[in-house]
């Protein structure tokens, strides 16, 4: 029968890996879903959707409608009173995590507005970010 030197020691380090990742997981979840939610506030108070690209123009007659009430016209930045974009809400779900609109009349503003300017969703950044943070957890618990 062969012994395997250091079984122990090895299955103590993964433990000890695990337990430590499984306690930095939520943390690591929620300072993602945060800076998510920051990312995607900013850049569509600047009119740019998830690809950096402009958001396309509004509509003749939606730009009327936004004159009359004093609103900007000129380049689409989706805030009318601002509610739509501090409704979004982070919540942590059994594997992972989401950001949704809980109220439901900024929800549908939202969905309405994705599905003319997507401005819902991840960035190239966002992702390289998201997997950064998720290799933290695992590089500070082997250290």
């Amino acid at each position: 029968m062969t012994k395997v030197i250091g079984a122990k020691e090895l299955q103590k380090t993964f433990d000890k890996i695990s337990k430590e990742i499984k306690q930095s997981e939520k943390k690591t979840l929620l300072k993602i879903l945060a800076h998510i939610r920051r990312n995607i506030q900013r850049r569509t108070k600047v009119g740019r959707d998830a690809d950096n690209s402009p958001f396309k123009g509004y509509t003749t007659g939606y730009k009327k409608v936004r004159a009359k009430a004093g609103k900007k016209i000129s380049r689409p930045n989706l805030i009318w009173t601002g509610r739509m974009l501090l409704a979004i809400k982070l919540k942590l779900i059994k594997h992972g995590g989401k950001l949704y609109f809980p109220d439901t009349a900024e929800n549908d503003k939202a969905v309405g507005n994705d599905n003319k300017r997507e401005f819902f969703a991840l960035s190239k950044k966002d992702e390289e970010y998201i997997m950064d943070k998720l290799g933290e957890p695992i590089v500070k618990a082997m250290r």
